[in-house]
């Protein structure tokens, strides 16, 4: 009787075991599959009015350790619209690509570009995690489907992959100095342009590889700016262009019926590398309409009332992994808006509106969990335009 009971217990374990094995393989199987399910978040901006945004209608969110309450959005819908809206610019806005652990693939990626129609492309931060990674998003940049203007600003994984790349590099050097006889022989000097956009990538990769973070840094730019000539970073800095309300496009300058648009990129916060006042001073504070973007949304915090109209960040990730109680922005995030609960979409700040990103990528592992990815696309209305007079196309 006992052995039998016996058996009936091994039998439970055993059953019990394969079902545990199981469910864990289909969870895993689940979180791969959400990692490369992305959506694309469409949400309509309301304007600002020269009004500050925490002074809108919405949830009040009460600050923490100093930060200012936040009221929360409701905004846009799940499909993006078929048509345009009259009197705004669409901005398609793309945050913590992480390109080692990207889901989703290009052809996915160019596809919601098409469909978004976008004016713009705004890239906020985290591209790559260690250096080697660099020729991988460059080749990204240069597949992006767009040619209009798109501008990037880093995050504090894309400083973190080039201080580590430093570290190695002076371990090597050491080594190679210890070790002269196991060094290899230098390599016939490559051309000034190489032939073919994969060689120069391959050779905007090499310049983004240089001796330390900052060099590195420097030279990924430029590989990115190399790949797609019609993109941009900003780093504590502001670009101005002008959109044709009539047309539907962006004018070479100002004119009747056109609007001027400033967008500024801050350098990474947490990387310390966010020079707010550069920023704020490189503002053109004639502009119908002043976009900002930061990797991390903690930047508002930083900046006086008003400062601009909308803010774009990311570095959230809408958690990545669900956990309960939100444990994973209790135990691993030291962010102030993330223990604030403002981790995910539209939110009223005296700085101005803020929208964070889900974004695209994953971080360390390349899943997901009830935190699926996106793509934004986001209708910025022009103070200026009036679609009556203007003739909009729809």
């Amino acid at each position: 009787m006992g052995l039998a009971m016996g058996g009936d217990g091994i039998n439970a374990f055993v059953w019990a075991f394969c079902g545990t094995v199981v469910a864990g393989l289909l969870l895993l199987a689940y979180m791969r599959f959400e990692s490369a399910w992305f959506r694309l978040a469409y949400a309509s901006l309301p304007p600002t009015g020269g009004l500050s945004a925490s002074a809108m209608e919405g949830e009040r969110i009460p600050g923490v350790r100093g930060a200012p309450d936040a009221i929360r959005l409701r905004v846009g819908g799940a499909r993006t619209p078929k048509g345009r809206k009259a009197g705004h610019i669409r901005v398609l806005h793309i945050s913590d690509v992480h390109v080692g652990q990207l889901g989703v693939g290009m052809g996915r990626i160019n596809g919601a570009i098409r469909r978004a129609d976008p004016d713009m492309i705004a890239f906020t931060g985290d591209y790559i995690e260690k250096a080697e990674e660099c020729g991988r998003f460059i080749r990204f940049m240069g597949m992006v489907g767009f040619g209009g203007p798109i501008f990037l600003c880093m995050g504090n994984h894309d400083h973190k992959a080039f201080h580590g790349q430093a570290r190695r590099r002076r371990s090597a050097s050491a080594a190679s100095a210890a070790s002269a006889a196991s060094a290899a022989p230098a390599r016939p000097g490559a051309p000034a342009i190489p032939a073919g956009l994969g060689a120069i990538l391959d050779g905007a990769c090499e310049a983004a590889c240089g001796d330390g973070g900052c060099e590195g840094m420097r030279g990924f730019a430029e590989g990115i700016a190399r790949a797609k000539p019609n993109a941009a970073v900003l780093t504590n800095g502001t670009e101005t262009l002008h959109y044709d309300v009539r047309s539907g496009g962006w004018a070479e300058g100002p004119g009747e019926g056109v609007c001027a648009v400033s967008v500024t990129g801050f350098d990474d916060l947490r990387a310390g590398k966010m020079d707010a006042a550069k920023g704020l001073a490189s503002r053109d504070m004639g502009a119908d309409v002043r976009l900002a973007m930061a990797h991390n949304p903690d930047a508002v915090l930083g900046l006086p009332e008003k400062a601009f109209d909308y803010i774009l960040s990311g570095h959230f990730h809408a958690g990545q992994i669900w956990t309960p109680f939100h444990l994973e922005y209790r135990m691993l995030r030291r962010e102030r808006l993330s223990k604030m609960n403002v981790r995910k979409g539209l939110f009223g700040f005296p700085a101005g509106l803020l929208y964070i990103s889900a974004g695209i990528g994953c971080v360390k592992v390349p899943l997901r969990f009830l935190a699926r990815p996106e793509i934004s696309v986001l209708d910025v209305p022009l103070p200026e335009a009036d679609p009556a007079r203007l003739n909009l196309r729809p």
